[in-house]
């Protein structure tokens, strides 16, 4: 049974409910109005035949005055709005994203608000500027839209990309920053991951003055270490019960971590490497890295992109695009500008 959709008292109504409302003698009339409607004569109109064709001066010149060269992008805008239209599919409303794309003249690329240093609303930073040089490769301006982590990726992909949020906040196009992860990828049926640009590394970062070197936890001594809430070093650290709880200081952001490392609150910080380079910045030399040796607490993770499933044009023109840049130096140059290291990723 289909339920109706329409505006009114009947919106809820089933549809074979509604139509019973309707008489025999209602639908006499209706029948009297459609045989007077056809037997107005053609001719009738208004204007009649002849006002169908302007004159081709009328149909050239711009209304408004306005030079050739801004008449001429009006009707570049409206080919591209045709273009976009003649894209739609014979199984519905679909357009393609890539046309859309080109017709708008902006990538819409969306990216995790609050997490420094790959954005910052005020500042940007590295997802902004992967999305700039994304965007340039498409041959379009970027707009970079931010969300807040849902509680799943499942969350975040339909906010960000097939839905968008209940609150108002348009999709994107592409999502940067998504665990290049096989399983992800069969858990979001709506959404293609592709395109890996980077790998993510857990390291271990400690003060040269303080520390001679690390080869472990049993290097902490009764050294400070501070860590991310709820990151993995977190969960290690708390797998070992209170043997190390004293000396563990937890901070909502990494960074402010790497500045109480910087002050002497404390000796060693555990985190994500980009994290931890760009919060150290110029005076990264001061400080030694090396990787972090936490088992599965520390596998590296390969992050990539998301188009919406069903937009292969896009996902092609994004991977390529992806693969020169990796290429040509450009994600290194991305990264250092915010002082990090770019590591590649393993596919």
């Amino acid at each position: 049974m289909i339920e109706a959709r329409h505006a009114g008292p009947d919106r809820a109504l089933p549809v074979s409910a509604r139509t019973k409302r309707f008489s025999p003698l209602w639908m006499a009339g209706l029948s009297a109005c459609l045989l007077l409607l056809l037997a107005v004569p053609h001719a009738a109109r208004a204007g009649g035949d002849d006002d169908d064709e302007a004159p081709a001066a009328a149909v050239n010149a711009d209304p408004a005055g306005r030079p050739a060269g801004a008449h001429q992008k009006d009707k570049a805008a409206a080919r591209a709005a045709a273009a976009a239209a003649a894209a739609t599919t014979d199984a519905g409303d679909h357009v393609d994203a890539l046309v859309q794309v080109r017709a708008r003249k902006v990538l819409r690329v969306g990216v995790y608000r609050n997490f420094t240093p790959f954005h910052d609303d005020a500042a940007g930073g590295i997802d902004d500027d992967i999305g700039a040089e994304l965007a340039k490769r498409l041959g379009v301006a970027v707009s970079v839209q931010s969300y807040l982590a849902g509680d799943e990726m499942e969350d975040d992909f339909r906010n960000i990309l097939w839905k968008g949020h209940y609150l108002g906040t348009p999709v994107s196009d592409v999502m940067l920053h998504v665990p290049n992860d096989e399983a992800l990828a069969k858990s979001a049926p709506q959404v293609q991951l592709l395109a890996p640009y980077a790998t993510e590394q857990t390291i271990v970062s400690y003060d040269r003055e303080r520390v001679s070197g690390w080869k472990g936890m049993e290097s902490l001594g009764s050294l400070r270490a501070g860590v991310e809430t709820q990151s993995m070093p977190d969960l290690y650290l708390l797998s070992f019960g209170a043997q190390y709880k004293s000396q563990i200081n937890h901070y909502a952001e990494l960074k402010d971590a790497v500045q109480a490392m910087r002050s002497g609150e404390l000796q060693v910080v555990i985190g994500s490497r980009t994290k931890v380079e760009s919060a150290l910045g110029k005076d990264g030399e001061h400080f030694q890295t090396v990787r972090f040796n936490g088992g599965i607490y520390s596998r590296p993770i390969d992050l990539g992109m998301v188009v919406k499933k069903g937009e292969p044009a896009l996902a092609e023109a994004v991977a390529q695009a992806v693969q020169a840049m990796r290429e040509d130096g450009s994600f290194q140059r991305i990264y250092a500008r915010h002082f990090a290291s770019w590591v590649a990723p393993e596919n």
